[in-house]
């Protein structure tokens, strides 16, 4: 199949490399550029640090293994944010799996709520609020925003070419932010039409609602807010519809 990627592009990047393995090509076309906000981590005696996206740790530069934060465990929503942490020079980094609730389950099943405050690291607009979720459990977090998702100005000339030559099959779709800045990009750009018929692939329902309130009429939910259960989804499409992939590349 033919993918439209609407990922930033330094996640898009992995992406790519993954449906490439997996037979498929793919478009980069990303919906929200990542720039990095000045952040002062507080000095404090954290009993650990919270991170919802890989971009919280990488926009940070070198603090994370340094500074305020050296020696304090990491506790990642998943694999791709505690992969970041570890790049990062933090060696102490548990992933919850994908999804925030389990990240909350898993706070609360190794951590104490008189134990200090937990530091989370954030994007400037999040999907969950993780702060309130886990105080009502007694712990008290502080939240620093290291990073902004700034919304592409115009729709990706890439996509507008591939939804023009009727290539494509699917886009995969990761935020509702995303989802609505895609529709809107498209309605703009006069592509709504095309990009509707594509085959939505949504990373939570969520994701799905926001696709469908843009105007997609295939909508497919990942059966866990992780890439890995996302490009599942993808890859049941080609028996489910008999969309043809190429042979998967051999390493």
């Amino acid at each position: 199949m033919k993918v439209l990627v609407t990922r930033p592009a330094a996640d898009a990047a992995r992406t790519a490399a993954a449906l490439a393995e997996r037979g498929h090509t793919c478009v980069v076309a990303p919906m929200v550029e990542i720039k990095a906000c000045p952040a002062q981590i507080p000095e404090r005696d954290y009993q650990a640090i919270l991170v919802t996206s890989a971009n919280a740790v990488r926009t940070l530069g070198p603090q994370p293994a340094g500074g305020a934060l050296r020696g304090v465990p990491v506790i990642a929503v998943g694999d791709a944010s505690a992969d970041a942490a570890r790049a990062a020079g933090i060696t102490e980094v548990d992933s919850a799996g994908g999804a925030a609730d389990d990240l909350v389950e898993m706070v609360r099943a190794r951590l104490a709520p008189d134990g200090g405050p937990l530091l989370y690291l954030s994007g400037r607009e999040v999907a969950s609020d993780l702060p309130r979720v886990l105080a009502a459990q007694g712990f008290a977090v502080e939240q620093v925003v290291t990073y902004e998702a700034v919304p592409a100005a115009r729709f990706p000339e890439a996509a507008r070419e591939a939804l023009a030559g009727g290539g494509l099959d699917a886009v995969l779709v990761y935020s509702p932010r995303s989802a609505r800045i895609l529709g809107t990009l498209a309605v703009q750009a006069g592509m709504m039409d095309a990009l509707a018929g594509l085959v939505w692939v949504c990373l939570s329902p969520a994701v799905a609602e926001s696709a469908r309130e843009v105007g997609a009429a295939r909508v497919v939910v990942a059966e866990r807010p992780a890439e890995p259960a996302l490009l599942a989804a993808l890859e049941s499409l080609t028996t489910q519809t008999g969309l043809a992939t190429a042979p998967p590349k051999r390493v």
